[in-house]
């Protein structure tokens, strides 16, 4: 080794009259994290790399191939190759040096080390979490010009073990291509291996897709809720929005500030508009439940003002007026199924509730015409039709929303998946 380095200049490079090429090629051993917040990945590598320097070439040994010690390296010339996209790295030193550097006879170098390293990764996100990434390592020459140094690959440049397992990712290919740029100082040699990883969306159809899916048909419960159910509708209503929204925020947190919507944003927004709607679908339906009720207060103020002061009774008011309006109703049976054409003693509730408003007014006016109703009991009787033709409109709007609402979510559902299982335009397999 002293005869060999006693007339080697580790300064000068191996060739004075050409480029000397310097071989390239990895060994991944592991990915641990791919992080899009970061739009970063870490991996662990043995990094190798090839020369030739014909100062280097001996034939006084048998064994044509001596492994040279660490301190040694020192006193000869190596390439100066660097990861260009490169955010931290580290050697492995436990239990020694996870280095190794061999030169054979003909002068022939082979260098191996072991490496963990963070690499910079552009990411398109799109169609996240349908896309497919290309996170590029870049090697380069750090001082050396591609006059002196330019880079080529091994054979397998880019190998891994066949059970290399990624969280949440599947490295379906890996592409090398040629990086070298232009400085100012002159135009250095770069290198580069493209992982393409195409990711799984199984961690995102548990803890997104399916909770979300089901808070939306649980919104719809609230459809099948009698109208009088305040309380139990605005509940049902405002946890639903709430909870999409929760939902809404707890992906994003872990997703870049992009300026450009999400495929998993569309399902989101879509989810809470239809929840949104669901509840804003009961103040309508409240509406128009209560318009009856409305216009109750100035009938019976007109009414009271023509009835005559009665004498009075042992009887309270609320009970003369309870016996007094359940007597018109009944004389309102009996002669609803001769005015309306029903045979059923129990037609003129069941149609009264089920019958379209008009038909139930036009009814009431012949009805009219053959009962000897009082002031009093006309007017309690316009406002009982108010009142429930309004019911009737309102749970008209309640059995329209339990058959759009599941249509509508369908056809959104059919469309966006569609659309999810359609590669992107610029998908990674398709660049060069």
């Amino acid at each position: 080794m002293e005869s060999l380095l006693a007339h080697h200049d580790k300064n000068q490079p191996p060739y004075h009259d050409r480029p000397t090429e310097v071989l390239l090629g990895i060994y991944v051993t592991s990915f641990f994290s791919i992080s899009e917040q970061t739009m970063d990945y870490s991996l662990s590598m043995y990094f190798r790399q090839a020369w030739r320097d014909p100062r280097m070439s001996f034939r006084f040994v048998r064994d044509h191939k001596i492994r040279l010690m660490d301190e040694s390296w020192k006193k000869f010339w190596v390439p100066d190759t660097y990861f260009r996209n490169e955010k931290s790295a580290s050697f492995h030193k436990i239990t020694v040096n996870n280095r190794i550097l061999t030169v054979n006879a003909t002068g022939h170098l082979w260098y191996v080390a072991r490496i963990t390293t963070t690499l910079s990764c552009p990411m398109r996100l799109e169609k996240f979490p349908f896309d497919a990434q290309r996170c590029p390592m870049q090697f380069e020459s750090f001082g050396f010009t591609m006059d002196t140094v330019y880079f080529g690959w091994i054979q397998n440049a880019v190998d891994h073990p066949a059970d290399l397992k990624l969280p949440q990712f599947q490295l379906i290919a890996s592409k090398t291509r040629d990086c070298s740029a232009n400085y100012t100082t002159g135009a250095y040699p770069c290198s580069e291996i493209n992982f393409i990883l195409q990711r799984d969306i199984g961690y995102f159809v548990i803890q997104v897709f399916v909770p979300s899916f089901l808070t939306v048909i649980l919104s719809w419960v609230s459809f099948w809720i009698n109208i009088d159910g305040v309380p139990a509708r605005c509940t049902l209503g405002l946890v639903t929005v709430l909870t999409i929204a929760t939902q809404s925020s707890s992906v994003n947190a872990t997703l870049p500030r992009v300026s450009y919507i999400k495929a998993i944003d569309v399902w989101l927004i879509v989810c809470l508009l239809f929840v949104f709607c669901a509840l804003l679908e009961y103040a309508f339906v409240n509406v128009a439940a209560r318009n009856g009720v409305r216009l109750r207060t100035p009938i019976v103020r007109e009414a009271s003002l023509e009835k005559p002061q009665s004498p009075p009774d042992s009887v309270s008011p609320k009970r003369r007026h309870s016996r007094r309006h359940h007597r018109h109703f009944h004389d309102c049976k009996h002669s609803y199924k001769e005015v309306c054409g029903t045979e059923s003693d129990d037609g003129f509730e069941r149609d009264f509730h089920l019958n379209d408003q008009n038909i139930v007014r036009k009814c009431w006016q012949r009805l009219k015409s053959r009962l000897p109703f009082s002031s009093s009991a006309d007017t309690n009787f316009k406002v009982t039709v108010d009142v429930e033709a309004s019911k009737l409109k309102a749970r008209r709007i309640d059995k329209v929303a339990r058959k759009s609402f599941p249509l509508a979510f369908l056809i959104f559902n059919v469309i966006y998946w569609i659309s999810a299982s359609i590669p992107a335009a610029n998908h990674p397999l398709d660049e060069e």
